[in-house]
């Protein structure tokens, strides 16, 4: 059976910094109980424990994408009949229409208004025609003390974000070098590519709106390269590395 009102929230994120963003905001100005998982298969395990209202996810997860664990959770007692919202970058039309048949009640697109979150989540609970549904408890985004609390937050979270920055681009660096290894190299471009949404993601989120462009341009280039080693053999690994220049130097300006 549904819940009359929406009280209890699964969030399934990977990336940490938004995970710690969304979260704070549903909790502190939501005033939801909200139970956070890093993966997919960790959010199957929760949900017949949590027994949540709503399921939030992330799209683009390793291992169990967002659709691959929705389609499990929808197999599982506890999940059969939980409304689930969609968070994801891709928020083209054809792209929210296929999530939407993916089983999805909306789409959240990104970056996302941490102010603003819990109240379209209710707005989204709260449009569902359910003979059963009272409307959910009123908006809480005019609490000035939450905001502020929130709004720390968000800084010591974008602070950390930019100390981080060396191993991004180490980690970064390690992810092209791995292209002078013999192997799978189409694997290599989905882990590659992953990372670079991850960091679009959290700068976009946290305000570093150049870092976050760039990534941007820089994950359309690996999906191009994607697209190429479906069609040839190998991909221009010299032209790769040379689209990745603008973020690290990005990146650089925030150190």
């Amino acid at each position: 059976m549904t819940a009359a009102t929406l009280n209890r929230i699964l969030y399934v994120e990977d990336e940490p910094d938004i995970r710690s963003v969304a979260t704070f905001a549903l909790e502190t100005l939501g005033k939801f109980t909200v139970r956070t998982c890093a993966s997919g298969a960790e959010a199957l395990l929760a949900l017949p424990v949590f027994k949540p209202d709503m399921i939030l996810l992330d799209v683009m997860m390793p291992e169990l994408d967002g659709c691959e664990t929705l389609e499990r959770m929808r197999a599982m007692p506890s999940g059969a009949g939980v409304p689930a919202v969609f968070m994801t970058a891709k928020a083209r039309q054809e792209e929210v229409a296929a999530l939407k048949q993916a089983g999805a009640l909306e789409v959240i697109a990104k970056p996302f208004d941490p102010m603003t979150l819990a109240d379209t989540l209710r707005a989204i609970w709260d449009a569902q025609a359910l003979p059963a549904r009272k409307p959910g408890a009123p908006a809480t985004t005019d609490d000035a003390e939450a905001q502020q609390v929130l709004e720390e937050t968000l800084r010591q979270i974008a602070a950390e974000f930019a100390a981080g920055v060396p191993a991004k681009l180490a980690e970064m660096a390690q992810a092209l070098a791995a292209f002078d290894e013999p192997g799978d190299r189409a694997e290599r471009l989905v882990t590659l590519r992953r990372l670079v949404h991850s960091m679009r993601g959290s700068a976009l989120t946290l305000g570093f709106a150049e870092v976050g462009a760039t990534a941007q341009a820089v994950e359309m280039k690996v999906r191009e390269a994607m697209a190429e080693s479906h069609l040839r053999e190998d991909v221009d690994i010299v032209a790769l590395r040379r689209s990745f220049e603008p973020l690290r130097f990005a990146l650089a300006k925030i150190e």
